[in-house]
């Protein structure tokens, strides 16, 4: 398996110690905490530097070698990129760039751990170092955009399986065809017919029970009449007394 070789340049630019300005001096002693492993210490003189000297290059610099030991790859990265605007000679360039690589490969930043690298190749196109790292990095990116592809390619196709599915599952006399609008006016219909059937239908007990009821009147009058025929019809007896 091949691995990348970030090789950080974490030697360069250091300075005297009898330097007698403030920041110098915290710059050195990062340096030294640097090199004892102590990168919480280092940071801290880093800082201190820059707290005098914005743009100090050699603070830069050192502090984003300090972050990338911590594996704090994003803020190495921004913190390399100010040490860049600040670097004056080829070497600085180089050397900055080359981390800053190797910052953005650790971040999976292929493609600007690519760029980062090229740049560098460009001051320095003998450096088998950077040049065995670009390779690396072109080789991780090309494996990531395929991957991505893949990937695009497997949702779209989920999605138009889903969108199939969902098809499927609609009912079809639902959807455009204009002969449906006449099967569902009969079907709408023969359901109403079937409404207004049933709602006629708990009246016909009392209809027919009214009927025969107007059936037995007329029987019980024509019994009575039949009766009254052969007795006579009988005169209302007055309550009225003759005085």
């Amino acid at each position: 398996m091949v691995r990348i070789l970030l090789v950080v340049y974490s030697f360069v630019f250091m300075i005297p110690v009898s330097a007698q300005v403030s920041s110098d001096v915290h710059t050195h002693r990062g340096n030294q905490s640097f090199e004892k492993g102590d990168f919480d210490d280092a940071s801290y003189h880093y800082l201190k530097t820059l707290e005098d000297k914005s743009d100090d290059f050699r603070a830069q610099y050192n502090l984003g070698n300090t972050l990338y030991k911590k594996n704090q790859y994003s803020d190495a990265i921004s913190t390399y990129q100010k040490a860049l605007k600040n670097a004056k000679t080829k070497e600085q360039k180089t050397a900055t760039l080359y981390n800053l690589g190797n910052a953005y490969f650790k971040n999976k930043q292929q493609k600007e751990a690519v760029d980062s690298y090229k740049q560098a190749l460009k001051l320095d196109p003998n450096n088998q170092t950077i040049l065995k790292n670009l390779q690396i990095a072109l080789q991780k990116k090309d494996s990531k955009q395929q991957q991505q592809e893949q990937n695009q390619q497997q949702s779209q196709q989920q999605q138009q399986n889903n969108e199939q599915n969902k098809g499927e599952k609609e009912n079809p006399m639902d959807m455009y065809a204009p002969e449906n609008d006449k099967l569902k006016k009969e079907q709408q219909e023969g359901q109403q017919q079937e409404e207004n059937s049933n709602k006629e239908e708990p009246n016909q007990p009392k209809e027919l029970e009214k009927e025969l009821l107007r059936y037995i009147e007329e029987r019980e009058r024509h019994t009575a009449k039949r009766a009254l025929g052969k007795q006579g019809y009988a005169q209302p007896q007055s309550n009225r007394k003759d005085w």
